[in-house]
Protein backbone atom coordinates (compact mmCIF):
# COMPACT_ATOMS: atom_id res chain seq x y z
CA UNK A 1 0.00 0.00 0.00
CA UNK A 2 1.66 3.64 -1.32
CA UNK A 3 1.55 6.45 1.13
CA UNK A 4 -1.15 8.29 -0.46
CA UNK A 5 -3.49 5.17 0.30
CA UNK A 6 -2.65 4.53 3.91
CA UNK A 7 -2.82 8.43 4.46
CA UNK A 8 -6.51 8.11 2.73
CA UNK A 9 -6.94 4.85 4.63
CA UNK A 10 -6.37 6.55 8.06
CA UNK A 11 -8.75 10.12 7.21
CA UNK A 12 -11.44 6.94 6.44
CA UNK A 13 -11.62 9.38 2.71
CA UNK A 14 -11.27 7.38 -0.70
CA UNK A 15 -7.61 8.42 -1.83
CA UNK A 16 -8.54 10.78 -5.11
CA UNK A 17 -10.13 12.92 -2.91
CA UNK A 18 -6.55 14.00 -1.72
CA UNK A 19 -5.46 16.67 -3.95
CA UNK A 20 -2.36 17.29 -2.41
CA UNK A 21 -0.24 15.45 0.07
CA UNK A 22 3.67 16.31 0.60
CA UNK A 23 5.90 15.01 2.67
CA UNK A 24 7.67 17.86 5.12
CA UNK A 25 9.71 16.76 8.42
CA UNK A 26 7.55 15.22 10.88
CA UNK A 27 4.39 15.34 8.78
CA UNK A 28 2.40 14.63 6.15
CA UNK A 29 0.41 18.07 4.72
CA UNK A 30 -2.35 16.64 2.76
CA UNK A 31 -4.96 18.91 1.14
CA UNK A 32 -8.15 17.27 1.01
CA UNK A 33 -11.32 18.37 -2.01
CA UNK A 34 -13.65 20.38 -0.49
CA UNK A 35 -12.17 19.98 3.64
CA UNK A 36 -8.93 21.71 3.37
CA UNK A 37 -5.29 21.00 4.57
CA UNK A 38 -4.51 18.44 7.54
CA UNK A 39 -1.11 17.11 8.72
CA UNK A 40 -0.76 13.35 9.71
CA UNK A 41 2.16 11.96 11.48
CA UNK A 42 4.71 10.59 9.46
CA UNK A 43 4.35 7.32 11.59
CA UNK A 44 0.75 6.81 9.85
CA UNK A 45 2.71 6.06 6.92
CA UNK A 46 5.08 2.51 7.24
CA UNK A 47 7.00 0.52 4.74
CA UNK A 48 5.93 -2.59 6.09
CA UNK A 49 2.83 -4.89 4.91
CA UNK A 50 -0.72 -4.07 6.00
CA UNK A 51 -3.03 -6.48 6.67
CA UNK A 52 -5.63 -6.98 3.58
CA UNK A 53 -7.70 -9.44 4.00
CA UNK A 54 -8.62 -12.16 6.90
CA UNK A 55 -10.76 -15.04 6.62
CA UNK A 56 -11.79 -16.99 9.66
CA UNK A 57 -13.42 -20.45 9.55
CA UNK A 58 -14.70 -22.26 12.51
CA UNK A 59 -15.21 -25.74 12.35
CA UNK A 60 -16.53 -26.84 16.08
CA UNK A 61 -19.23 -25.95 18.21
CA UNK A 62 -21.62 -24.95 15.66
CA UNK A 63 -23.81 -27.03 13.04
CA UNK A 64 -22.29 -26.27 10.13
CA UNK A 65 -18.72 -24.82 9.41
CA UNK A 66 -19.45 -20.55 8.86
CA UNK A 67 -16.42 -18.75 6.80
CA UNK A 68 -16.18 -15.06 7.24
CA UNK A 69 -13.63 -12.81 5.40
CA UNK A 70 -12.73 -9.33 6.73
CA UNK A 71 -10.31 -6.38 5.90
CA UNK A 72 -8.71 -5.92 9.38
CA UNK A 73 -8.12 -6.67 12.86
CA UNK A 74 -11.01 -5.00 14.26
CA UNK A 75 -13.69 -6.73 12.34
CA UNK A 76 -12.02 -9.68 13.16
CA UNK A 77 -11.66 -9.59 16.40
CA UNK A 78 -15.36 -8.20 16.70
CA UNK A 79 -16.65 -11.47 14.72
CA UNK A 80 -14.13 -13.71 16.68
CA UNK A 81 -15.67 -12.61 20.18
CA UNK A 82 -19.03 -12.96 18.71
CA UNK A 83 -18.22 -16.21 18.06
CA UNK A 84 -16.66 -17.02 21.23
CA UNK A 85 -19.90 -15.78 23.12
CA UNK A 86 -21.15 -19.44 22.18
CA UNK A 87 -18.42 -21.29 23.68
CA UNK A 88 -19.39 -23.24 26.98
CA UNK A 89 -17.09 -22.64 29.98
CA UNK A 90 -13.91 -24.07 29.94
CA UNK A 91 -14.47 -25.68 26.34
CA UNK A 92 -12.57 -24.26 23.46
CA UNK A 93 -13.27 -24.45 19.16
CA UNK A 94 -10.68 -24.60 16.71
CA UNK A 95 -10.75 -21.72 13.83
CA UNK A 96 -8.38 -21.53 11.27
CA UNK A 97 -7.32 -17.93 10.17
CA UNK A 98 -6.42 -17.05 7.12
CA UNK A 99 -4.01 -13.67 6.78
CA UNK A 100 -3.20 -11.99 3.62
CA UNK A 101 -0.70 -9.39 4.09
CA UNK A 102 -0.88 -6.07 0.85
CA UNK A 103 3.12 -8.01 0.00
CA UNK A 104 1.01 -10.72 -0.94
CA UNK A 105 2.19 -12.83 1.79
CA UNK A 106 0.03 -15.62 3.56
CA UNK A 107 -0.10 -16.71 7.02
CA UNK A 108 -2.23 -19.71 8.78
CA UNK A 109 -3.59 -19.40 12.62
CA UNK A 110 -5.06 -21.81 14.26
CA UNK A 111 -6.96 -20.60 16.79
CA UNK A 112 -8.43 -22.74 20.27
CA UNK A 113 -11.29 -20.11 21.01
CA UNK A 114 -12.48 -20.21 24.34
CA UNK A 115 -15.40 -17.93 26.26
CA UNK A 116 -12.33 -15.68 27.59
CA UNK A 117 -12.12 -14.28 24.32
CA UNK A 118 -16.07 -12.62 24.18
CA UNK A 119 -13.57 -9.88 26.51
CA UNK A 120 -10.43 -9.44 25.14
CA UNK A 121 -9.82 -10.97 21.79
CA UNK A 122 -6.86 -9.59 20.02
CA UNK A 123 -6.01 -11.35 16.69
CA UNK A 124 -2.77 -9.24 16.13
CA UNK A 125 -1.35 -10.01 19.63
CA UNK A 126 -2.31 -13.72 18.74
CA UNK A 127 -0.06 -13.39 15.66
CA UNK A 128 2.52 -11.44 17.41
CA UNK A 129 2.88 -13.61 20.35
CA UNK A 130 3.24 -16.99 17.91
CA UNK A 131 5.54 -15.26 15.68
CA UNK A 132 7.79 -14.18 18.26
CA UNK A 133 8.17 -17.75 19.38
CA UNK A 134 8.85 -19.11 16.55
CA UNK A 135 11.71 -16.49 16.26
CA UNK A 136 13.47 -17.77 19.19
CA UNK A 137 12.23 -15.52 21.55
CA UNK A 138 12.13 -18.21 24.36
CA UNK A 139 9.11 -17.81 26.73
CA UNK A 140 10.35 -17.80 30.31
CA UNK A 141 7.87 -20.97 31.01
CA UNK A 142 10.51 -23.06 29.07
CA UNK A 143 14.07 -23.75 29.63
CA UNK A 144 16.27 -23.39 27.39
CA UNK A 145 17.15 -26.69 26.15
CA UNK A 146 13.05 -27.78 25.75
CA UNK A 147 12.35 -25.01 23.64
CA UNK A 148 15.50 -25.78 21.38
CA UNK A 149 14.15 -29.62 21.23
CA UNK A 150 10.66 -28.16 20.24
CA UNK A 151 11.68 -25.67 17.63
CA UNK A 152 13.59 -28.44 15.68
CA UNK A 153 11.20 -30.82 16.40
CA UNK A 154 8.71 -28.49 14.52
CA UNK A 155 11.69 -27.47 12.16
CA UNK A 156 11.48 -24.23 12.72
CA UNK A 157 13.19 -21.57 10.50
CA UNK A 158 13.69 -18.95 13.08
CA UNK A 159 15.09 -16.38 10.59
CA UNK A 160 11.79 -16.62 8.23
CA UNK A 161 9.90 -15.99 11.78
CA UNK A 162 11.70 -13.09 12.35
CA UNK A 163 11.73 -11.21 9.18
CA UNK A 164 7.57 -12.03 9.26
CA UNK A 165 7.97 -10.12 12.20
CA UNK A 166 10.02 -6.90 10.02
CA UNK A 167 8.08 -7.02 7.25
CA UNK A 168 4.68 -7.29 8.76
CA UNK A 169 2.65 -4.29 10.47
CA UNK A 170 0.95 -5.91 13.33
CA UNK A 171 -0.55 -3.53 15.73
CA UNK A 172 0.20 -5.71 18.95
Amino acid sequence: MNALNQIANYLKIESNEIKRCEKWANVWFVVIAGKGGRFVSKSVVTAKAQITSIRLERWEGCPEPIFKTVANWEEANAVLAKWALSITHNAYDKCDIFLTFSNSSQYKIVLDLGRNHSRNMNLAQVLMTELKFFSGDRPSHMNKKDYQEYLEMCQVNTAQYQQRIQDWEIPA
